[in-house]
C-alpha cells in the first residue's frame, strides 16, 4: 500500500492589510491568520468590533488548525491560547502554587 502523498501548498497566503498588519507589530506574540482581519460590523454576533482570527500555538504540535475570533480591543489581554489550552494553562498554575506550599 502506498503512502498517502503530502498536498503542497500553491495558494499564496493572503496579503495582510494595512490595519492586521499594525496589529501584528504590536502584538507580536498573538498568531493573527494572515487576511483575517474584519472592520467593525463585518461579523455576525461581534456587533461594532473590529474582529480578527487567532491561531493557537498548538495547532502546530496537533497538526490541524485551532483557531479563535476574537476582537482587536481584546488583544492585549488575551493572547493566543485556545480555550482549551488556556483552561489547562490555568490549572497547572494552580497545582504549581499548591505545590509551593
Amino acid at each position: 500500500m502506498a503512502r498517502p502523498r503530502k498536498k503542497k501548498a500553491t495558494e499564496a497566503a493572503p496579503e495582510r492589510s494595512p490595519q492586521e498588519a499594525a496589529l501584528c507589530e504590536k502584538y507580536p506574540l498573538v498568531n493573527i491568520v494572515p487576511g483575517s482581519w474584519r472592520a467593525p460590523g463585518g461579523r455576525d454576533g461581534w456587533g461594532t468590533k473590529a474582529t480578527v482570527v487567532t491561531l493557537c500555538p498548538c495547532s502546530e504540535a496537533e497538526g490541524k488548525d485551532v483557531t479563535t475570533v476574537r476582537a482587536t480591543s481584546d488583544l492585549f489581554q488575551v493572547g493566543s491560547l485556545c480555550q482549551v489550552c488556556s483552561k489547562a494553562r490555568s490549572k497547572n498554575k494552580a497545582a504549581k502554587r499548591k505545590e509551593a506550599k
